[in-house]
């Protein structure tokens, strides 16, 4: 299964995050625990809190047809190309963490046409 993340550097970022438990079927988390979806410049970096480039927690609340939707408006996104690793973890109620999506590539790819130049006429 490929998890490779491509989006263009100043777009909008949107997708889905859906768990799946090891029958097939959907894992929806439980009050209190909370899905971590984040991006980090590497992977070397894992307890420097700087090293993420953004982060999302999302709890049972945000739960939506089985589905857990993440958002981040370009003017977050609007970082430099190159190549970045993300995860999703599951953190417990009662102290767990486990990994749903492990160091997969987040590429962020030059943009030909970013938000700066849309109005202009060329």
């Amino acid at each position: 299964m490929n998890n490779e993340l491509n989006i263009s550097q100043g777009n909008d970022f949107f997708a889905d995050i859906e768990l799946i438990d090891e029958n097939g079927e959907p894992y929806l988390i439980g009050e209190g625990d909370k899905i971590i979806f984040a991006v980090k410049s590497a992977v070397e970096n894992e307890d420097d809190e700087d090293a993420f480039v953004f982060k999302k927690e999302l709890t049972s609340a945000d739960e939506i047809d089985g589905k857990y939707p993440i958002d981040f408006p370009a003017d977050k996104m609007d970082i430099s190309p190159g190549r970045y690793w993300y995860g999703v973890s599951i953190y417990t109620k009662d102290g767990k963490l486990l990994s749903a999506v492990r160091r997969c590539e987040f590429n962020i790819l030059g943009a030909v046409v970013r938000r700066g130049n849309i109005d202009n006429d060329y």
